[in-house]
């Protein structure tokens, strides 16, 4: 295990309400993994993933939990600390690069930024290995394109960049918040096989944030689902989708569109997810649940084990119930 997440619960302290973005959420990560955080807009993965590495401002944002990292707690960590492992050992690929690069700097400047900041006392030496890391991601004429300003890059080649940003500084960890979001099917599939063949390379672990389960399919060993800042269901990549245990991952599963379905329409969840300020009881799905029952609001929203390594909230299906 490279890194262990327990109960992190993150609220933002605003004045009209306090909106609890992400409760009571726990997941490990092991050495080499690609852990999939799937879940619709709004459910709370790119806040999880920014609390664990202090991105998000204190106040009006407060966090609890804890997040160990080779024995070091980085949510109970000094600020000096955590900066020398965010963007050493754990970096982030964000989800809009055009918006994460400044665009009146040139590129060289930008990529340099984290090895001059992490102790790299050679110029020429970072300029060289950013020279590499380009090269590795596959952009023509690195020692050109290196020294141009962002605008100058199309938005593959942009996303390829922020990868190589990220991996500059050799990290154990990579946190990928949708960087194929943008990207048209095509480019979409280079930049996963730029990442697994980069993980491969790299021993990396990567956290890959996203709400298309079917990059998850061929992407991901692991799943965690979210939903209204909770952990619904977690479980093998296989597994979830040959044993799914939640009526929410299986409502996912079915909005992806496929070449097999012959209908007019694309399958849509009904209903729209819950205000993040109103206080819930029982699973935060049962108003848009086409199973839901008396119990489902009742019943406390924890995960419990219904397969080996496969968890679930779902209280009709742990009760054997409901087989979906």
């Amino acid at each position: 295990m490279i890194l262990d997440v327990r109960n992190i619960s993150t609220v933002f302290h605003l004045r009209r309400a306090d909106i609890h973005a992400v409760k009571d959420v726990s997941f490990q990560l092991f050495k080499g993994e690609t852990l999939g955080i799937v879940g619709e807009s709004g459910s709370g993965k790119t806040v999880l993933c920014q609390s664990i590495l202090g991105l998000l401002p204190k106040p009006p944002v407060k966090t609890s939990g804890h997040a160990y990292f080779d024995n070091t707690d980085l949510l109970d960590c000094d600020s000096k600390k955590l900066r020398q492992i965010r963007g050493n050992q754990i970096s982030m690929i964000f989800q809009d690069p055009s918006s994460a690069f400044n665009p009146y700097l040139r590129l060289s400047e930008q990529l340099i930024e984290p090895l001059i900041s992490h102790g790299y006392k050679s110029r020429k030496n970072a300029l060289e290995k950013a020279r590499i890391i380009l090269s590795e991601t596959k952009i023509p004429q690195p020692q050109k394109r290196m020294y141009q300003y962002p605008h100058e890059f199309s938005g593959g080649m942009l996303q390829r960049a922020m990868i190589g940003m990220a991996l500059i500084t050799n990290p154990r960890i990579v946190i990928a918040d949708e960087p194929t979001t943008a990207l048209d099917v095509t480019v979409q599939a280079r930049i996963l096989q730029l990442m697994k063949r980069l993980q491969n390379q790299y021993s990396l672990s990567i956290i890959f944030i996203t709400h298309n389960l079917g990059i998850v399919a061929g992407f991901c060993d692991r799943v965690v689902v979210m939903y209204a800042g909770v952990v619904l269901e977690t479980a093998s990549t296989a597994d979830l989708f040959n044993h799914t245990a939640h009526p929410y991952t299986k409502a996912l599963i079915k909005s992806v569109p496929s070449i097999d379905n012959s209908k007019d329409s694309l399958y849509m969840i009904p209903g729209m997810p819950p205000d993040p300020a109103a206080r819930l009881s029982g699973c935060p799905f049962e108003p848009r649940c086409r199973y839901r029952t008396d119990k489902c609001l009742k019943s406390e929203n924890r995960l419990r084990e219904t397969g080996k390594n496969h968890f679930t909230s779902c209280i009709r299906v742990l009760e054997s119930e409901l087989s979906l």
